[in-house]
């Protein structure tokens, strides 16, 4: 692997005035990946290519990523995909944060070929000025560059362009981020290139869009399985990567989480809101028990060195299945066809199909007879 410059710094979150704890994070400066360089030339545009091998290259790269997730370290992990972005939609420089999504906080910042001198100059100076991560950050899972905000004209008359962009060999953008409503936790990636002539095509944007959910989910799955890696001692628990979990760290911040646990959490504590655990919750990693009870829910703690799962599960009645999830369930069940309870329930097949998936995850079921065995027993 290429050469690497790690920079610990601190970062100060600020959200309208209001300063928010410092959290540390690690800047990565990667100068390849796996063997591979991205010079100057691989700013230029890559020649248009059809729909199937955009999704055959991106399905793959996918593919490869979630394959890693078992081989690269956590520390190395993060910036080595970032890096590897490089080779299905070609950029110069790019970079990769975790954090809080409604404010500045962030937990940790993978940086391809991008000088951490000038990542902390966009921190403290130009980031409110960033039009381009704004947009990104008001619609979640869309993609963006300069000239979606505005005419690149306009940009290049901006200060921003002008005193931090244009300097720092910043010709164009394009960026995504994801964002939990919930637990307020969410990913930001951006790519950049330095030639004025390559500008992000339509088909880069849709390839950004496609990864980032992705990226989301593979980067937690890394975090999980890190804490299986440092305690040897404890065995596995598989059903702990299932759905409804979330990595916390020791000061009960919500580093990464499933959509499944941000809903239960959301029920069991109707007002609730991130990145800090519930009062309840937090009280677990401080005390010496491994599990609570929260009216229908139970919550079990798995520690780690730093980080930590907490689970969250049903507990008694069918609270663990939403009303929508149980009367879904029931009627594939008893061997109805999607289309046909789409029909019945006036439902798309995709939203039937996400029901029986979450039904089947919930009850820890993989067939249409133990869902029914599942729900007949809480019937009882």
């Amino acid at each position: 692997m290429g050469r690497r410059l790690c920079l610990v710094f601190w970062w100060i979150g600020r959200d309208n005035g209001l300063a928010f704890p410092p959290v540390c994070g690690m800047i990565h400066l990667h100068h390849g990946y796996m063997g591979h360089s991205h010079p100057q030339g691989a700013d230029k545009q890559a020649q248009s290519e059809g729909s199937v091998g955009i999704e055959a290259d991106t399905n793959h790269f996918i593919a490869h990523m979630y394959e890693s997730a078992f081989h690269l370290p956590l520390t190395a992990f993060k910036d080595a995909t970032l890096a590897s972005i490089a080779d299905i939609i070609p950029c110069t420089s790019g970079i990769w944060a975790s954090g809080v999504h409604v404010t500045n906080t962030i937990f940790s910042v993978a940086a391809y070929n991008y000088p951490p001198d000038r990542m902390i100059e966009y921190a403290f100076n130009w980031q409110d000025h960033d039009f381009v991560r704004d947009a990104a950050v008001k619609s979640p899972g869309k993609a963006f560059r300069n000239e979606d905000v505005m005419p690149l004209d306009a940009y290049h008359q901006t200060d921003i362009y002008r005193h931090f962009s244009g300097p720092s060999g910043i010709e164009h953008a394009l960026g995504a981020a994801s964002a939990d409503p919930i637990t307020t936790v969410g990913e930001l990636i951006f790519l950049f290139r330095s030639d004025p002539a390559a500008h992000f095509s339509d088909e880069d944007c849709a390839r950004l869009e496609l990864l980032l959910p992705h990226l989301v989910a593979v980067w937690r799955h890394r975090q999980m399985l890190h804490l299986f890696e440092r305690d040897k001692g404890q065995k596995a628990d598989l059903e702990s990567l299932s759905s409804g979990h979330a990595v916390v760290d020791d000061m009960g911040f919500i580093q990464a989480a499933d959509d499944d646990f941000s809903r239960q959490m959301r029920t069991a504590f109707a007002d609730w809101t991130g990145p800090l655990l519930p009062a309840p919750i937090f009280a677990l990693l401080t005390g010496d028990k491994d599990s609570l009870v929260c009216g229908a829910h139970r919550f079990v703690l798995m520690r780690g060195d730093g980080r930590h799962i907490v689970k969250v599960l049903g507990h008694g009645g069918d609270a663990w299945l939403t009303p929508a999830e149980q009367r879904t369930a029931t009627l594939f069940a008893e061997g109805k066809t999607s289309s046909h309870i789409a029909s019945t329930l006036d439902l798309s097949t995709a939203t039937v199909r996400n029901q029986i998936a979450a039904a089947y995850s919930k009850l820890g079921v993989h067939t249409k007879v133990e869902l029914l065995r599942a729900l007949s027993k809480r019937s009882q």
